[in-house]
């Protein structure tokens, strides 16, 4: 059979599906690159907010009368259950994502709905991907239980992977030709097996011959030690970029959403960070609108943006996840104020991003490059910075000298050195 793979949210969905692809061709499966020439659909869903799931109800509707056999999985799924079957019922089946090795066979099988926990999803061996930058998930789950955040109830609490699997996996991954590892979990730096926390996997991972770069995705400032920036220091295969979501620069937002920290304790991580990780540039999140913001929390956010000077931020304005502590809380600001709030955020952003982007022209710098193009190609700084080299070519994953000419939005602009 041929199966469409459509994939919504963040980068640990990507990552399951790409495990899920992997899974289907193993199974005798064709992938399909447009949903047409597919006899099965299988939407691999987020409900971080409810546009999340509007987004995907209002794709789904234009399956309902067609022949084709559509599958849910992910983490709509999980919350939705029976009720996505009672909404669609010409969906084949519900899949939460505990339960994303068991799609090939629901494919052929009967009409399920498959969300109760099951403990054997975190022990099946992963298939091999074949990537020049890979992905492993390191967690499951996550139990901070944020007030804006549906996670724990979609994907459960913390789980940590065993780290002789990590390590074998990231071994594979070297050997199908993997130079670059992206350590994943939703509360990345929170690992914790045994007698195994995530500074001690950082050096296990590193060990291994073959992966030139180690980065890792998304880790919480309440679960940043000084052990692990001390780790990373020492570790010249840690990219020195550290994504470090903020959300909020109040203290009385930062406590409704129970971050578990607050702005004086999270300027604390980012001097030790700069102290100990040479040359480390700093990314965040930030959300924009949490119920009972006034324009002085907002205020106090913009002072930590400028205080930190983020490389770049990801913003975002708040949005009302039903099923959440915050979705319930009186106070709920418009979204007239919050579009207006995260404008100036974006444009108060972007000023910083340019000037710190300006100060590498001219400069000579050494890039791993990870992307081919018709004409020349691309590649990361030491810190993660993409350049773009407009001609000229390079082997895919070796190291590059290119002089920075220019900038874009969010990357520069390189040429290849003669």
């Amino acid at each position: 059979g041929i199966v469409y793979i459509k994939t919504f949210g963040c980068q640990m969905n990507f990552h399951d599906s790409d495990i899920l692809r992997e899974l289907l061709i193993q199974s005798g499966y064709m992938i399909a690159g447009k949903p047409d020439d597919a006899g099965t659909i299988i939407f691999n869903t987020c409900t971080v907010r409810d546009h999340a799931d509007s987004k995907f109800y209002s794709e789904l509707g234009r399956y309902s009368k067609s022949n084709k056999k559509v599958i849910v999985a992910g983490c709509l799924s999980q919350i939705a259950g029976r009720s996505l079957i009672k909404r669609a019922p010409f969906v084949h089946a519900v899949v939460g994502p505990q339960y994303l090795y068991e799609i090939p066979h629901i494919i052929t099988g009967g009409s399920v709905v498959l969300t109760d926990d099951n403990p054997e999803f975190y022990i099946h061996s992963r298939p091999e991907i074949k990537k020049l930058s890979a992905s492993v998930d390191i967690m499951y789950g996550c139990s901070r239980f944020c007030s804006y955040c549906i996670v724990p109830y979609t994907r459960g609490r913390e789980i940590s992977r065993r780290p002789d699997d990590i390590y074998d996996e990231v071994c594979r991954a070297a050997e199908n030709g993997a130079r670059e590892i992206t350590l994943l979990g939703q509360n990345v730096n929170a690992y914790s097996y045994e007698d195994i926390d995530f500074a001690a996997l950082l050096r296990k991972v590193a060990a291994i011959s073959g992966i030139s770069r180690i980065k890792f995705m998304s880790p919480n400032p309440a679960s940043m030690t000084d052990r692990q920036i001390r780790e990373i220091s020492y570790i010249p295969k840690c990219v020195p970029h550290i994504h470090l979501p903020l959300q909020s620069g109040s203290d009385r937002i930062l406590k409704l959403m129970k971050r578990g920290y607050n702005s004086s304790g999270y300027m604390k991580k980012v001097e030790k960070i700069e102290k100990y990780i040479k040359d480390a540039i700093l990314t965040t999140d930030i959300i924009v609108g949490f119920p009972t913001e006034t324009e002085q929390d907002f205020e106090q956010t913009l002072k930590i943006v400028g205080d930190v000077g983020f490389f770049n931020s990801f913003m975002f304005c708040y949005s009302k996840r039903s099923g959440t502590q915050a979705g319930a809380m009186e106070g709920q600001v418009s979204m007239v104020v919050s579009k207006e709030r995260l404008g100036r955020l974006i444009e108060y952003q972007q000023n910083i991003t340019v000037k710190k982007l300006e100060r590498y022209k001219g400069s000579i710098m050494s890039i791993f490059v990870d992307k081919q193009k018709e004409s020349g190609f691309a590649g990361r700084t030491r810190q993660d910075i993409v350049i773009n080299v407009k001609s000229g070519s390079a082997v895919l994953g070796k190291f590059v000298p290119v002089e920075v000419c220019g900038i874009s939005k969010h990357t520069l602009k390189g040429k290849e050195l003669a």
